[in-house]
């Protein structure tokens, strides 16, 4: 590995994991914004000043075209939009900045390493989270007092399971023959369920099946040899499971509760306002929806449904309606047809681990376009930006499909 593709892959790793390390550094050193610092720093980490400066962009690709004629729309609408912030501003600039870096770099660079370098980034962001979960500075009566006191309190719990997220999609991704490596996996993937469950979050469980179910059906890794390999340890895992869950009352307490509350959600999204969980989120999303369903039907104008309402109408913690409320059909087309067309369409052809690696990171996205968030965060579009590079590489990258760091 040379010293330019160590940077360029802790650059392209940086703008996956960024934000929730940013969170942590905003916590544990709150003299400094880092967030914009990391965004920064891999864009200067990944770009290929060489190609830049020469105009080649090795890389570039139609779906480099349709990410950066998003973020066009989107600035487009803020202009004239009185909710348009420097802070969105920025979001919009670096997934534009962002496109160019990577479509700046060569294609036959073996790219694998990302995975490599994003597992023990983001594993520094589990351990963190599962330590500040383990202390109560992230979900109870403490992380409740210390939110009302401090304004601009850093830890939240989305973010933690975010940066969780993607240390479980890279773990799942990443073979080991060393033992103490192979130990550490297992360790930070332990801390990573058990982030995902303390986070008292639904939607990121709900994506760390959908992780598993994903790759082990990509990969094949699901059969009659390895099921029966592994029947004993897994029945044991269960026994283990049961006697722990009937003896440990935190754990039992844990679990009932995120059944209670994923039932309770999935009612209210129905439409069932009988029943609540106990943060109220998932009623609330109801509620906002039914605002926007009125709010089109009462105060759109044939121009309005077709062009929106405008950027930031109303934060509604539903990406895909928000698009058509603020943008019309065009905003629609552009969100479904990224976040969802273009990776479920990646994963019908998809032969390298770097490229279902990418689409994993896809996932939530996808799994929260109704539940969390908005469409104009960065955040919801590096996976696609970073699925349109890896997507063009498979023309120079090799051929053994599914070859394993």
């Amino acid at each position: 590995m040379t010293k330019i593709e160590f940077f360029r892959y802790l650059g392209i790793s940086l703008s996956l994991i960024g934000v929730p390390l940013g969170m942590y550094f905003n916590y544990l050193f709150p003299f400094i914004k880092w967030s914009p610092i990391f965004m920064f720093l891999s864009i200067i980490l990944i770009v290929s000043y060489e190609n830049l400066f020469f105009g080649k962009l090795p890389s570039y690709n139609k779906w480099f075209t349709l990410v950066i004629a998003f973020q066009l729309l989107m600035l487009f609408y803020g202009l004239f939009s009185d909710r348009f912030t420097s802070q969105l501003l920025s979001f919009h600039v670096y997934i534009i900045s962002l496109t160019f870096a990577l479509a700046s770099n060569q294609k036959d660079i073996p790219y694998e390493k990302i995975i490599l370098f994003t597992f023990f980034i983001s594993a520094l962001c589990t351990c963190l989270g599962a330590y500040f979960i383990w202390k109560g500075l992230v979900t109870g009566q403490d992380a409740w007092q210390l939110r009302q006191d401090q304004e601009d309190y850093a830890l939240e719990a989305f973010t933690i399971s975010n940066g969780a997220i993607v240390n479980f999609s890279s773990a799942v991704c990443l073979r080991f023959k060393n033992r103490f490596l192979k130990i550490l996996l297992w360790v930070v993937l332990v801390l990573d369920i058990y982030v995902l469950f303390m986070s008292t979050k639904r939607t990121p469980v709900l994506v760390a099946i959908l992780v598993v179910i994903l790759y082990l059906y990509r990969t094949g890794s699901v059969n009659k040899f390895l099921v029966l390999k592994y029947f004993k340890i897994l029945v044991l895992m269960f026994i283990v499971f049961i006697v722990a869950y009937m003896n440990v009352e935190a754990l039992q307490t844990t679990i009932d509760k995120f059944i209670y509350e994923s039932y309770s959600g999935v009612l209210n999204i129905l439409g069932n306002t009988d029943i609540s969980d106990t943060t109220g989120s998932a009623i609330s999303r109801y509620r906002s929806r039914e605002w926007t369903y009125n709010y089109i039907e009462n105060n759109f104008s044939f121009f309005n449904y077709i062009f929106g309402a405008g950027y930031m109408t109303r934060w509604i913690d539903n990406p895909l309606l928000q698009s058509y409320l603020d943008m019309g059909i065009f905003g629609l087309f552009f969100y479904i047809l990224l976040i969802f067309v273009f990776p479920i369409k990646s994963y019908l052809k998809v032969n390298t681990i770097v490229v279902l690696f990418a689409i994993l990171l896809c996932v939530y996205n996808f799994m929260s376009s109704i539940s969390s968030g908005n469409p104009y965060a960065y955040i919801k579009h590096v996976p696609i930006v970073f699925l349109a590079f890896v997507l063009n590489l498979q023309k120079k990258t090799t051929k053994k499909s599914f070859s394993k760091n």
